[in-house]
């Protein structure tokens, strides 16, 4: 029984972990992991990592994130990163990989980061 509990513990303090460490380069400003949440305060996030979670396209409400300054959408179900919300934004940070996306529109998102 005390093993069982303190693999658990184990367990859990590791999940916990992965979650919080993210590529983004926060330098002590709190990176959000949900979208849900970001958007109860829109002014102070600075870095969203919505890496893993399953996305078909990318939401357009990140556009709201005004101050966004990094963005991890790695690992979704995207084909294409919408112009229209790179446009919106001031990224400095923007992880793209291990989706699906078609080359012409990566060639777009690329670009409009080096403006």
């Amino acid at each position: 029984m005390k093993t069982l509990l303190v693999i658990t513990i184990l367990f859990i303090s590791s999940s916990i972990t992965s979650q919080n460490d993210s590529r983004l380069a926060y330098h002590g400003d709190p990176v959000y992991y949900s979208l849900e949440v970001a958007l109860l305060h829109p002014e102070r996030v600075l870095f969203l990592d919505l890496s893993d979670a399953f996305l078909k396209e990318v939401p357009e409400e990140i556009g709201e994130l005004k101050n966004l300054i990094g963005l991890d959408l790695s690992n979704n179900q995207f084909e294409i990163i919408p112009e229209s919300i790179l446009a919106q934004l001031s990224l400095e940070e923007l992880y793209i990989s291990g989706n699906p996306l078609v080359d012409s529109k990566q060639d777009i998102v690329e670009n409009t980061l080096d403006d």
